[in-house]
């Protein structure tokens, strides 16, 4: 992800000092380093399953930490986000490009036990359920090229 495009696409759903942020399948940790720079909030969590990345990315933040001194705590777990409590997160990212339908089906199951009104941003697919309502689509530059991105609130 872009770092630019991504606190521009964080903008829009105008995070607060008390939200909680996810990202599930944070890879090297991208956004949760930009949103921890870019925005005062409660708490930012990373959860990956692949140690390397784990790794990788609790490495970065230290280095990160030390220019930055103001950058908001990051835990980065070595876990399945389908087995583990994300009940209190508030914001939830998923890049969910590599995901088929099966899986999407247990990660909407999973979001489902979010709090009323939590914030989500998916990018490339859509929910089919209709507890989450879309507030917003468009697209998103990546790296690699365009992406769609949709938000949507738990209701």
């Amino acid at each position: 992800m872009i770092f630019e495009e991504f606190i521009e696409l964080i903008k829009k759903i105008n995070p607060q000092k008390d939200d909680i942020f996810y990202d599930l399948g944070s890879g090297l940790g991208k956004p949760c380093l930009a949103i921890s720079l870019a925005f005062e909030i409660k708490k930012v969590v990373g959860i990956e399953i692949l140690p390397e990345f784990v790794k990788t990315s609790r490495e970065v933040y230290e280095k990160v930490k030390n220019v930055f001194s103001e950058i908001n705590e990051i835990e980065f777990r070595e876990e399945n986000f389908l087995e583990t409590n994300i009940e209190e997160a508030t914001i939830v990212f998923l890049h969910a490009t590599c995901f088929d339908e099966s899986e999407m089906k247990k990660i909407e199951n999973k979001l489902l036990k979010l709090k009323i009104g939590s914030k989500i941003i998916l990018i490339t697919k859509r929910f089919k359920n209709n507890t989450f309502s879309l507030s917003e689509e468009g697209n998103v530059k990546m790296n690699w090229g365009t992406a769609t991105f949709r938000i949507y609130y738990k209701k």
